[in-house]
């Protein structure tokens, strides 16, 4: 289970129930809680801050960015927005204190709904090095060109 996935999930608890959120979970603040969660998942506290602030734009309470959210985040909205609080909450508690929850079914079950824009991300990100066929085409062109050009003009 890829634990960035699992922070989304957090993050969105955190932006819609801001500093509630923090205190039901049982961190003091906002720094206290970015510490201990990412020291838990093992990812970038930054990391989590700046997925919590990409769901501000639903939340109107969260004065956070305000720009186009990313396909994951829309998907994750959708997965998530209709849990009450106390579901939702029981999730993200699961994520932070049981290891054997991050890797269930259930949860995967979860992460698919928005991770599966990862996939298709991927596939489509192929880079092929063109400069080498590139270069032959030309080449190849060049004396082509050259011979059908002379051929031309002879007949």
């Amino acid at each position: 289970m890829n634990n960035n996935e699992l922070a989304i999930i957090i993050a969105f608890y955190l932006s819609k129930f801001d500093k509630d959120g923090i205190h039901k979970l049982g961190y003091r603040n906002d720094a206290d809680a970015f510490e201990k969660i990412s020291n838990t998942l093992g990812i970038k506290k930054n990391y989590l801050k700046f997925r919590r602030d990409e769901f501000d734009p639903i939340h109107s309470w969260r004065r956070g960015w305000r720009r186009p959210m990313d396909k994951r985040i829309k998907k994750a909205i959708d997965a998530l927005q209709d849990l009450e609080e106390t579901e939702l909450r029981e999730i993200a508690l699961q994520i932070l204190k049981d290891p054997e929850f991050r890797t269930s079914d259930e949860i995967q079950e979860i992460t698919s709904i928005f991770s599966e824009v990862i996939i298709k991300k991927e596939k489509r990100i192929t880079f092929i090095l063109r400069a080498p066929t590139g270069k032959q085409a030309e080449e190849f062109f060049v004396s082509h060109f050259c011979i059908t050009s002379i051929l031309l003009m002879v007949l």
